[in-house]
């Protein structure tokens, strides 16, 4: 699939991650449906998905974070030493947007983190993170999109499996992707603030 090469090069962004990383993934191997059908370099027009940008800052990543948790937004210097600090580790955090070119707006986004292992062999686990869609492009299928994209790709990264957090109320739908509850696994968090 050819995504966002253009977009990122024609304006001298600086891409998170290497976006020909999402050339090898293989989306003719979905599990969901999608209806209108919709592939990541087929969006409509208006619409391209990437990999995060330095500059996404300008375009609202942020804001549209924001609307997934509530937390406080951080100015462009914590943005940027931030990014630069996950650029740096290499292909851990693949945090992968899809941008409306029409408004130059990030607006939806989620992460792929490939965790690297020394179980299973030193192979790695990937972990889908922080899916979220802004209000007036929801019905569009982009979470959809990038879930599977993502979902693909920590398989092409030979991540030995690939997980998620979910409410409850969400299980169903993240079962159409092939994601399921474990029997016996606990989830338990301790939050520090």
């Amino acid at each position: 699939m050819s995504v966002s090469h253009g977009i990122v090069e024609k304006r001298g962004d600086t891409p998170i991650y290497n976006s020909t990383i999402l050339d090898s993934v293989d989306f003719n191997r979905h599990r969901a449906s999608f209806n209108p059908p919709i592939t990541p370099d087929n969006l409509g027009e208006e619409f391209v998905m990437r990999p995060l940008c330095l500059e996404d800052f300008e375009r609202g990543y942020m804001e549209l974070l924001d609307e997934h948790v509530p937390n406080g937004l951080i100015n462009k210097e914590e943005f940027t030493e931030r990014f630069n600090k996950m650029k740096k580790a290499g292909d851990i955090h693949l945090i992968t947007v899809i941008e409306d070119v029409t408004t130059n707006k990030t607006i939806a986004s989620a992460t792929l983190v490939n965790e690297l292992k020394f179980l299973m062999k030193a192979t790695s686990r990937g972990r889908i993170e922080d899916v979220v869609v802004s209000k007036p492009y929801r019905g569009k299928q982009f979470g959809k999109i990038l879930l599977e994209t993502l979902t693909l790709l920590a398989e092409k990264l030979g991540c030995y499996e690939s997980s998620l957090e979910c409410e409850q109320k969400n299980i169903t739908y993240y079962s159409k992707f092939g994601y399921q509850v474990e029997p016996n696994d606990q989830y338990m968090t301790l939050r520090f603030k």
